[in-house]
């Protein structure tokens, strides 16, 4: 793994604790959105466009992130990026309408869309070619920080209310503020002065590779944000009680740990290593446990694996796409690849999550939507496997890489 430090704690380790930190904050509409349905008397579609909102605010920062954190570092653009979650907590927690609850999502969402770039690309910087596991490593904190926020702020919000969960997100974005503010690092990440030419953005856009991944990734986004903004509500709707959903979700978020540690710590001799394959794999079980949500609805001990087999999937499947999109990138520039990937992305989440809850309010019901995306991200993982040698032909970094 390698024996890099900054004060004392190994980069990797700083990192997943950065991510989770992020992760926490933005992952807190998924646990907080029931409380906001009932606050705000919202539909499904409103729901849903919290998460839209969210990632618009992150689709507005991933790609410049990726220029700035190539340019200024990682550090610098961690510490803006916690400085924009100050101002979205300090927003929501004064939130008096439905729309002032968009604004602060949008805000948080802005200070996520620099937090994957950053931590990417000291991933890369510090540990390449042996990057893999620290990647993976680094990318457990997302649903570590998702799990805290499933637990904590449904607690919070059911014993004080909506906004203290806000003041928590704020307490949490100020420790790592500072945290950014006074560490030094003691192996600092070169940065680059030059404006990004025209030919490197065009190598950028003409990568084959990066552009088929991270569509997919958009479906998968899709899918991803609709089972995080639906699953406690969907499951309240069956007749399960709050806490029991909130814990449900919890489980969901702990399978995503699994998945990721699996995913990576296996690769080596899945479908022979092959990244592209095991991603496209990664789809077809997401489809698959997808279109089984349903059946789970009035049987908890179904539900309870079926959680955890979709957090294996269907949230995991991140740990195994970033390491492609970062070993895609030439060396100095995994910040913009990483951050127009993102771009590309979070497209699914914005347009795919009120999608979701448009054909959940038409159709009266839930099950519609949960066998929609199912059935999309089966017919997705045909068509990745079929293109599978294609891709591989702007992807040769399987013979590079080191585990």
């Amino acid at each position: 793994m390698g024996s890099r430090k900054i004060q004392g704690i190994p980069i990797y380790l700083q990192m997943m604790i950065l991510q989770a930190a992020g992760s926490f904050n933005i992952s807190s509409y998924a646990p907080l959105n029931i409380f906001l349905k009932a606050n705000f008397l919202l539909n499904a579609a409103q729901v849903g466009l919290i998460t839209s909102f969210t990632f618009i605010g992150t689709i507005c920062t991933s790609f410049l992130s990726g220029i700035l954190v190539d340019r200024i570092g990682a550090r610098k653009t961690l510490a803006i990026s916690f400085a924009s979650f100050v101002i979205a907590s300090f927003t929501a927690f004064f939130a008096s309408s439905y729309y002032m609850i968009l604004l602060a999502y949008v805000i948080l969402g802005a200070g996520y869309g620099m937090v994957t770039p950053s931590t990417n690309t000291s991933i890369m910087y510090n540990y390449s070619p042996n990057h893999v596991r620290a990647m993976g490593i680094k990318q457990t904190g997302v649903p570590v920080g998702a799990i805290f926020s499933a637990i904590l702020l449904p607690f919070v919000a059911t014993h004080f209310s909506v906004g203290a969960s806000y003041l928590v997100i704020l307490i949490v974005s100020m420790v790592a503020l500072f945290s950014m503010i006074f560490r030094r690092d003691s192996n600092p990440q070169p940065t680059v002065k030059s404006v990004i030419s025209r030919e490197e953005l065009k190598n950028v856009f003409h990568n084959r590779t990066l552009i088929a991944i991270s569509v997919a990734a958009a479906f998968l986004a899709w899918s991803q944000q609709t089972v995080l903004s639906y699953y406690v509500i969907f499951n309240e709707t069956q007749g399960i009680s709050v806490p029991v959903a909130e814990i449900m979700l919890a489980t969901l978020l702990f399978g995503s740990i699994t998945g990721r540690i699996m995913w990576t710590f296996s690769n080596k001799w899945i479908l022979g290593g092959n990244l592209i394959r095991i991603f496209s794999l990664i789809v077809f079980l997401s489809g698959v446990f997808v279109t089984l949500i349903p059946l789970s609805a009035d049987n908890i001990y179904l539900a309870i694996p079926l959680a955890l087999l979709l957090g294996m999937t269907t949230v995991a499947w991140n740990s195994t796409y970033v390491t492609i999109i970062s070993e895609v990138a030439p060396k100095g520039k995994v910040g913009i690849f990483s951050g127009l990937s993102l771009t590309i992305l979070y497209t699914g989440a914005i347009v795919g999550t009120p999608l979701a809850g448009f054909i959940a309010d038409f159709s009266s019901s839930f099950v519609q939507m949960w066998l929609v995306v199912g059935i999309v991200l089966l017919i997705l993982s045909m068509i990745l496997a079929l293109a599978e040698k294609h891709l591989r032909q702007d992807y040769q970094a399987e013979t590079v890489f080191k585990i």
